[in-house]
């Protein structure tokens, strides 16, 4: 019988673990901020302390995108994160986030998808190359 997948809430985000090794950060529909990322960022590393993850995030929107730059290029956080996936269902959300990726520097590999299936299917890949 296996673990049970964890699934909790923190602050208005929700956080689930789609598989073992695959995280589902939820931000609905939050602004994230530079504050809010580190706390979710730091909350999902307590959670799953024992090796890398993978990210599949969805968000309508974020503020100050070169602050959050600076929270998704930390090198340690390349040290806990496999790749991340982020999910933009909006025409702004694409465009805000092909925008953010073509100037921040992650230390692992980030893409965005419109299809969910799609993300986690590359996340997936992105794990087993580790």
């Amino acid at each position: 019988m296996g673990t049970a997948l964890k699934q909790l809430r923190f602050y208005e985000v929700e956080i689930r673990e789609l598989e073992p090794r695959i995280i589902e950060i939820d931000y609905g529909t939050q602004i994230i901020t530079a504050e809010l990322l580190e706390a979710v960022v730091e909350k999902v590393h307590k959670e799953w302390p024992d090796y890398k993850v993978a990210i599949l995030v969805q968000a309508a929107s974020a503020v100050d995108l070169g602050r959050v730059a600076k929270v998704v290029e930390a090198e340690k956080l390349g040290r806990t994160t496999a790749a991340v996936a982020i999910l933009g269902q909006s025409k702004l959300a694409q465009m805000l986030g092909n925008l953010f990726m073509r100037y921040e520097r992650s230390p692992y590999p980030n893409r965005l998808f419109t299809d969910r299936e799609a993300a986690i299917a590359w996340l997936r890949a992105r794990l087993k190359e580790e």
